[in-house]
């Protein structure tokens, strides 16, 4: 049955707010199909020569085949990467890592393999967690917050979820997706909800 959401729901509605404006953003916005095609238009063996290229072109081919829900193809990307880091000992560029950590996230997430999901979203939050980066800062602990939330504890979705839009409110981001849907699940959150669970944004 239907039901008004008490207040230790508020976790759940900020949460799934994100998820639907982010689904419409993605539907809206983004044509993954035409991306990926001008990836693998543009990639080639002597354009990967360099590794700046390499890397760049994997994580954008990764990010894509998750937005078309093309799972075996997304891993195979960050294998991909994995490999070219870890056996040929070739070093990504650290501005990488932010990405590289926020993908793997979302496919390990998608997966439903909550505790890889995690791991990659402590990874994200390591990376990000002195400045000046931001936006994927909140982003980890977004990551955190829908995780705890598919895990059922709404006390640690809401701690993640009001540390992401405490770091949207104090700093000045790009106009990335993910600062975007947080800056609207903060506008559009019940203000009694995030007053009742003392969420706070600043």
């Amino acid at each position: 049955m239907m039901h008004e959401p008490e207040k230790s729901d508020s976790a759940v509605v900020a949460v799934k707010s994100t998820n639907n404006v982010e689904q419409s953003a993605a539907e809206s916005v983004v044509d993954f199909e035409g991306a990926r095609k001008c990836c693998e238009e543009t990639l080639d063996s002597t354009v990967e020569e360099n590794p700046n290229n390499y890397f760049v072109g994997r994580n954008l081919l990764a990010k894509v085949s998750l937005g078309l829900h093309d799972y075996a193809t997304a891993f195979a990307q960050f294998n991909a990467i994995t490999h070219r880091i870890e056996a040929d000992g070739v070093s990504m560029e650290s501005f990488l890592y932010p990405v590289f950590y926020n993908g793997l996230c979302e496919y390990w997430f998608a997966v439903g393999d909550l505790a890889r999901a995690r791991e990659q979203a402590t990874r994200l939050y390591e990376v990000t967690a002195r400045p000046p980066e931001r936006t994927y800062l909140a982003l980890s602990h977004r990551w955190l917050a829908k995780i705890a939330l598919a895990e059922g504890n709404l006390e640690e979705a809401r701690i993640q979820l009001s540390r992401a839009i405490s770091i949207l409110d104090q700093a000045e981001l790009p106009l990335a997706k993910g600062a975007t849907i947080m800056i609207h699940a903060h506008q559009t959150a019940p203000t009694q909800f995030v007053e009742a669970n003392g969420i706070r944004f600043a």
